[in-house]
């Protein structure tokens, strides 16, 4: 029988605390009783705020108020630990009473400061008071530490601050330790850190450096004593030490006892002071600008961490020592903290270049099977074992795991602004790519992949989302996630595995396909985590959706003040509140990563990924619905999985739920991807709606647009990789109904040169940016190799002046007085560059468009652009292209106004910048589809003399000698660009003077040949020879040829050989061979990309100057050497001749060619190439989102199949086309 804890006394109530104290412990019932009496909980705090202010403000330090005290803040103490455990249940009640709680919080950190500062050093040593004060102490961090976990709370940071730093001078040894406490004080003060930095008030960059200090003074002290402890007889000397903490390739060889230790220094402190240290520096880093400084003093040897605060240095020699003695501890848990601050520390002497690179990297080395330790893979995936690719043992292989994995690393919560042992290994290899190579060779990557199963199936909030996507009616009706817990340790595992993998395969086509194999024949789940992974993403977003359509209606049709619309609007943003936790987290940001990764592989697209499109989406609906049902209905069930997903039937007909049309539902993966980027259309209006309405100021709006605005970016990102492949993922992409017009609104809301965007932050500008950047990569794709009347269409979209805008971006020179940061400012250069690219896919296999696009420049773009822009802009299509090429100070450090093209140390600059060269090269082949299949060409078409001194200048470019210690860029890189301008103006010259009937092969259905596919030549050696006998190309006067306003092939060869294109030629060929015969460039790295290039180059120049010497003297020029390929193997070998005629005509004796079996070559390749050679032996990553862009790859240019080999040649995509 509960006691009578309610005394009256008139109209008021008092409470005996003294009672309440001792019957409230154990008792569930009275707790929750208490809990949901409000006026009790009112009572309590004013209590207990009111004796706070008192003993403050007393002169005298009583007894008294501290017993009061006692007994209010061990009810605090219970209730707000047993709210912590009930919270979920979501109690009107229990949720206000935690609310009354917070208010507490700003007295308890104002007793917390009176005791540091006033009453602890007030007392003697022996003062009885002390075990009082250190029981409040401890029940009052527990309090805040509980109701920070609860709530976003009001702390007054600066008090928080104060204390912090008081507390560790007060207690610190080296300053005669003012006070003493027990160390479970100043671990729990400790532990506040998180909750101070994370707070909602900035924190001021002076209170960070001033708790830093106190941080690593107190941390370097305790170090000290413990290196001087163990290791001095080993090493005597302090460059000893510096030696084995630095330079060494091992860890100390010492072993630490704990126990041992603890008689050193505490090392329950310890490791708090290390991880506190860690997660200010870890927030400073990606919060403020770096402030701790290191220097390195050379006699004797030693790194010091400096801050403008801190007088005198602070050593880390011993801390970083000590650091890799915890390393060695049996104990993941201090292996983590250890790792934290190891890495955190080396990343700061990298930046302040204390140690060398190749130290650096050895230090990472030296930590790397620490690491791999503390990812704690599965026994049975150290991959010595075959595995077996039957159908049957795909079926029955299972995982056996490590038993201790569970309980050793997810049982461990990794501390705050901390990283786990996986994120921190994939940021290692975004930073030293090196890496990669060990995971791969040690089969880490299999573990791994075994390890995202485990986690996979583990989760027990997956298999609530699967409930909830059952309830929701095929996402059509908003379900309740109040009783939902964020926070699940498998799913923050998978997260960083996630993370890691896609880091691990971005780079490589040899870890993609080794992945990809491995699924394949170990049966892995992986498709299926992947698929549910976005289609808890798509559930989730579309919630949200939904719940902003009810609260729009709410708002607008009822009365918010009646009591029963507040309940509702109240449950709303509860639900709100977890749905937009749930949909911020980083697991979806790194599938996407993942996804983005594995998707630049033909072989993923065609294994992996159609695997993971074989479930069905959760909005799919079709007449097996009760079937999917039962299937999945058992979610509540602990014992297996319950995401299994059945598999789409061939002949199913299914409807998609939100959407009109059933095109997009033969496959769940892609359903939700287009269901995804259809709700990005409004739901950036959505969410502004809600954080408009929002009353809690507290809910951290900037940070969930940040992700939000990423997987945004990302995901639409996605679509450039999977239209590219000539798969079944491109046609019901391009063929959903929604595609065109769901990247044109997500273009238009991302608008930045509008005069509406003035209230733009630079961070939004460049977010905006960004997501256009994508959707043109995205056009860019659809538009290569793609159909004349789909490219037409998109046009209804996207016009081509929108994409002309974007090309002529840094022409009028208005661009260079708006103040944007670099990094917005190089976005905007990619948008260029991707602008000209898909002019190019635009105009390729259509000669026609080449028309079209002439005349939108003028009609449709520049007769609509300002008044004030028309005239700084070209006037015209040649001096759109002229200026273009010419004017390109953007891409340079040079100003403008002292940029000069004609310059050749200004060409050397452009030709090092990859950005440059991909605008040349893509200017170069719109040029040169407009001449293609030609034999007529309208003269206001044919370039003018300004563009062709441009080519001429570019064909006829040497690199100096003198560049290649000078210059930033390699002189292998510089060859290699040069070579590719160089080819695309070889194809311009070629195509310029092609006459079919001369030439070989008349292909009149050009645009309806499929790329890769290979044309019959068997009758044109019959074609050829008789063409010999009927051609009569004698010299004709140019002007027959002439016919109102078109040229002939033999008008256009004539002009360019008195234009000088000739002479360029034969020097440019004449250099290549002799590069050649003298073996220059052989070499394993030139072999890979420039020596590849150059006999491609010659190639190409080789055809073009046989047809401008046949055309315009009959000279048939024959081929220079059987092959330059065979030739640069070989550094001896014959040596190649060219022989000029009198008549200035380059007559070439072609010891072992034939001219015939050239023709039929050239033209077998021809149809081929034209479209395709743009596109190879380009490696840039043109995605800035994870950094992952250091690709130095170039992918081979594919050779051409024969025969049957067609179907096979198109497994290579050119690089530049896959989305990074």
């Amino acid at each position: 029988m509960p006691l009578d804890l309610i005394q009256e006394n008139g109209n008021s109530k008092l409470y005996n605390f003294t009672e309440l104290r001792l019957e409230i412990i154990g008792n569930k019932d009275l707790k929750f009783k208490l809990l949901n009496d409000v006026a009790f909980m009112h009572q309590l705090v004013t209590s207990f705020s009111t004796n706070i202010a008192k003993l403050a403000g007393s002169a005298n330090v009583t007894v008294h108020p501290q017993n009061s005290l006692e007994e209010q803040v061990v009810i605090l103490r219970i209730l707000s630990s047993f709210a912590s455990e009930i919270d979920a249940l979501n109690n009107e009640g229990v949720s206000e009473s935690i609310g009354i709680m917070q208010l507490a919080l700003g007295p308890i950190t104002q007793l917390l400061n009176h005791f540091v500062e006033t009453m602890l050093p007030s007392l003697s040593t022996g003062d009885k008071s002390i075990f009082q004060v250190e029981a409040l102490m401890g029940h009052c961090l527990d309090i805040l530490i509980i109701l920070s976990n609860l709530r976003h709370n009001q702390v007054d940071l600066n008090r928080a601050w104060r204390f912090l730093a008081l507390l560790l001078i007060a207690t610190d040894d080296t300053h005669g330790k003012i006070i003493n406490l027990h160390p479970s004080i100043i671990t729990k003060s400790l532990r506040l850190i998180p909750m101070v930095l994370t707070g909602t008030m900035l924190v001021d960059n002076n209170s960070i450096m001033t708790l830093s200090v106190a941080l690593l003074s107190r941390l370097s002290s305790g170090c000290h004593m413990i290196v001087s402890t163990y290791l001095s007889d080993l090493y005597r000397s302090q460059d000893d030490l510096y030696w084995i903490a630095f330079e060494d390739d091992h860890l100390p060889n010492v072993d630490l006892n704990v126990s041992s230790v603890d008689n050193v220094t505490s090392v329950e402190i310890l490791l708090e002071l290390i991880t506190a240290c860690a997660q200010v520096m870890s927030f400073s880093k990606h919060h403020h600008d770096p402030f701790l400084l290191a220097v390195r003093r050379e006699t004797p040897l030693d790194i010091f961490l400096s801050t403008p605060l801190s007088k005198p240095v602070i050593p880390i020699t011993d801390v970083y020592i000590t650091l890799l003695l915890l390393m060695k501890i049996d104990s993941k848990k201090v292996n983590l903290i250890a790792l934290n601050l190891l890495v955190l520390l080396l990343e700061n002497m990298s930046v302040s270049e204390v140690l060398s690179e190749d130290t650096i990297i050895r230090n990472y080395d030296k930590l790397f099977a620490s690491i791999v330790h503390l990812l704690d893979s599965c026994d049975n995936s150290d991959g010595d074992e075959e595995p077996s690719g039957s159908k049957s043992s795909k079926k029955t292989s299972s995982l056996q795991f490590n038993p201790s994995f569970d309980e050793a690393s997810l049982s461990i919560a990794t501390p705050l602004l901390l990283t786990s042992a996986s994120k921190v290994l994939a940021n290692l290899c975004t930073q030293y790519p090196n890496l990669n190579n060990r995971i791969c060779d040690t089969n880490i990557d299999y573990k791994l992949i075994y390890k995202m199963a485990y986690c996979y199936k583990q989760s027990p909030l997956l298999k609530i989302l699967e409930a909830l996507k059952l309830r929701s009616k095929f996402g059509t009706v908003l379900v309740d996630f109040t009783s939902v817990t964020v926070a699940d340790s498998y799913l923050t595992e998978l997260s960083h595995l996630l993370l890691l993998i896609s880091v691990y395969t971005s780079e490589r086509e040899e870890y993609r396909n080794r992945l990809v194999s491995f699924y394949q024949t170990t049966g892995t789940s992986i498709p299926r985590v992947i698929f549910e992974i976005v289609e808890n993403y798509h559930f989730l977003l579309k919630q949200i959706s939904l719940l902003q359509k009810v609260l729009s209606h709410i708002v607008k049709t009822k009365n918010v003040e009646n009591e029963e619309v507040k309940h509702h609007i109240s449950w709303l943003g509860k639900n709100l509140g977890v749905i937009s936790e749930l949909a911020n987290s980083p697991l979806y940001t790194h599938c996407l990563y993942f996804i983005r990764s594995q998707s630049r592989s033909v072989a993923s697209l065609r294994t992996f990924f159609v695997e993971t499109n074989s479930f069905k989406s959760f909005v799919t609906r079709d007449n097996k619905d009760t079937t999917s049902t039962g299937v999945i209905g058992t979610v509540s069930s602990t014992s297996s999985h319950s995401t299994i997903r059945p598999r789409i039937e061939p002949d199913s007909s299914s409807i998609i739920a939100s959407e009109p049309s059933s095109a997009s539902s033969a496959g769940g993966f892609v359903t939700n991807i287009l269901h995804i980027i259809r709700l990005y259309e409004t739901l950036d209006l959505s969410l502004d709606f809600l954080f408009k309405v929002n009353k809690n100021k507290f809910v951290q709006e900037a940070a969930f647009r940040k992700t939000f605005m990423t997987n945004k970016a990302t995901c639409v990102s996605l679509l450039a990789n999977f239209i590219l492949d000539f798969s079944s993922f491109r046609y019901k992409i391009i063929g959903y109904e929604n595609f065109s017009s769901s990247l044109s609104i997500i273009y238009q809301n991302s608008a930045t040169d509008s005069d509406d965007v003035s209230n733009l932050t630079e961070e939004d500008i460049f977010e905006r940016s960004v997501m256009q950047l994508k959707i043109l990569q995205v056009m860019k794709n659809f538009m290569y190799n793609e159909a004349s009347e789909n490219k037409q269409e998109v046009l209804n979209f996207f016009p081509l002046s929108l994409i002309l805008q974007k090309a002529n971006y840094g022409i009028t020179g208005l661009d260079s007085m708006v103040s944007l940061p670099k990094e917005t400012k190089e976005i905007k250069l990619h948008q260029k560059v991707v602008a000209f690219e898909i002019l190019r896919n635009f105009t390729a296999g259509s000669p026609s468009f080449s028309k079209i696009l002439r005349e939108s420049y003028i009609n449709e773009y520049l007769s609509n652009e300002k008044p004030e822009l028309q005239a700084l802009l070209p006037q015209n299509w040649s001096e759109f292209v002229v200026r273009n090429l010419t004017e390109a100070s953007i891409f340079t450090q040079v100003r403008r106004e002292s940029f000069n093209f004609n310059d050749d140390d200004t060409l050397v600059k452009l030709v090092g910048n990859e950005d440059y060269v991909k605008m040349v090269r893509s200017i170069n082949f719109t040029e040169d589809h407009t001449y293609t299949v030609i034999d007529k060409l309208n003269q206001e078409l044919f370039p003018n003399d300004t563009l062709l001194h441009i080519w001429m200048r570019l064909l006829s470019f040497q690199l100096p000698n003198s560049i290649s210690t000078n210059s930033e860029h390699s002189m292998l890189d510089l060859n290699k660009n040069l070579n590719l301008i160089k080819i695309s103006i070889a194809w311009i010259l070629v195509n310029l003077t092609w006459k079919s009937s001369v030439f070989g092969y008349d292909i009149q259905n050009y645009i309806d040949y499929e790329v890769y596919q290979t044309v019959d030549t068997s009758t044109i050696k019959r074609r050829l020879s008789q063409q010999e006998k009927n051609e009569q190309p004698a010299q004709q006067n140019t002007q027959s040829e002439l016919q109102g306003d078109e040229l002939s092939v033999y008008d256009r060869a004539k002009y360019l050989d008195n234009f000088g294109f000739t002479k360029v030629i034969y020097d440019v060929l004449t250099n290549f061979s002799k590069k050649a015969s003298k073996g220059l460039q052989v070499n394993n790295i030139g072999h890979e990309s420039s020596d590849f290039i150059e006999p491609e180059v010659f190639e190409k120049l080789r055809s073009a100057l046989h047809q401008i010497n046949y055309l315009c003297r009959g000279v048939r020029s024959g081929s220079y050497v059987p092959d330059l390929r065979t030739n640069h193997a070989a550094s001896g070998g014959h040596e190649l001749r060219l022989h000029r005629n009198q008549d200035n005509s380059v007559d070439v004796v072609d010891d072992t060619g034939d001219f015939l079996e050239d023709e039929i070559r050239y033209e077998r390749s021809r149809r081929r190439d034209a479209i395709d050679s743009e596109d190879d032996n380009e490696g840039n990553n043109e995605d800035e989102e994870m950094q992952e862009e250091n690709s130095s790859e170039s992918e081979p240019e594919v050779e051409q199949a024969a025969g049957n080999e067609s179907e096979e040649s198109n497994e290579d995509m050119p690089h530049e086309y896959w989305v990074m």
